[in-house]
């Protein structure tokens, strides 16, 4: 077991070191880091959302996974708000800090949730992204947003224009009116949207440095994120009897690391990113060491 989880992380390691040598060597700059995360926002992101929700189908046993997310999600995001003010002064700290915090990266849990459960434990991670997805792009993309504008109309715009929120709003339509979208558009966007991981995660790795100047604040995001996230996913599976496929995705996305889009929304709305690309790469560490034993004890 331990052995399979190393090799599926190998692909995410590359792609992380390769983006953090290429800033070291003068190859890749921060802005070009930041470049990447705006095209991931504004081309590829949209297009993650619209395959994995256009066409999923829901099993009556799965009905309450999109559910659970979103309130893990909200839990987290009430938690931090109230931390967030114990922590911090720095306005653009602690909406990093919270986006850090309230965004689960099920993202890179995916092949290993595959790898253990096979593809039904797939769908299942899909379906339960739908809460997920579905708040990160509305509720905290307008959160980011009007933190950034303090303006409620500034806000709204930003969030009609918003490439995801279409995503999701098109990709529910279609799965509701059992539209069958033609083949030439399903490749498209599968074509489009397979850059996302090794482009986020080598934009995170030229963002990286390891002088972080509030390392508090990251290594308190990270263990909220994860630890804090974990008990939480942990008490949700003893309140509410999910099969061992469910409760398996359940556990292992509550205690999952930081979410990719905090550093994205970050970037667009400038907050503070050193904090949540710190946040996001510290918390992909303390994953790949821990998740050996979460998934041992997930399986149980």
């Amino acid at each position: 077991m331990f052995n399979d989880i190393i090799t599926g992380m190998v692909p995410y390691i590359a792609a992380f070191v390769l983006g953090f040598a290429g800033n070291k060597f003068g190859l890749v700059s921060e802005k070009n880091g930041q470049a990447l995360l705006r095209i991931y926002f504004y081309f590829v992101f949209p297009f993650l959302v619209f395959r994995i929700l256009h066409s999923v189908e829901i099993e009556q046993n799965q009905v309450i996974l999109p559910f659970i997310a979103s309130f893990i999600l909200f839990t987290m995001f009430a938690l931090s708000l109230f931390i967030s003010k114990k922590i911090t002064k720095d306005k653009r700290k602690k909406v990093s800090f919270i986006l850090a915090v309230s965004i689960m990266n099920t993202g890179f849990l995916m092949p290993f949730i595959r790898e253990f459960t096979g593809e039904k434990g797939l769908s299942s991670c899909m379906i339960f992204d739908i809460g997920n997805m579905a708040v990160i792009a509305t509720f905290l993309f307008a959160f980011s947003s009007y933190h950034a504008s303090g303006s409620f109309k500034d806000t709204l715009k930003n969030l009609m224009l918003s490439p995801p929120v279409w995503a999701v709003a098109v990709s529910a339509a279609v799965n509701v009116l059992g539209y069958d979208p033609p083949k030439v558009l399903l490749e498209t966007a599968e074509f489009l949207e397979k850059p996302a991981f090794p482009m986020i995660l080598f934009a995170l790795g030229s963002l990286l440095d390891f002088k972080i100047a509030d390392l508090k604040t990251v290594l308190m995001s990270v263990f909220l994120r994860m630890a804090v996230g974990g008990i939480l996913g942990l008490i949700i599976v003893s309140v509410i009897k999910l099969p061992p496929t469910e409760k398996f995705v359940v556990l292992l996305a509550s205690s999952s690391p930081c979410g990719f889009n905090s550093v994205v929304y970050a970037s667009l709305h400038g907050h503070d990113i050193k904090n949540a690309s710190g946040a996001v790469s510290l918390s992909l560490i303390a994953s790949i060491l821990a998740l050996p034993l979460i998934i041992f004890f997930a399986l149980k």
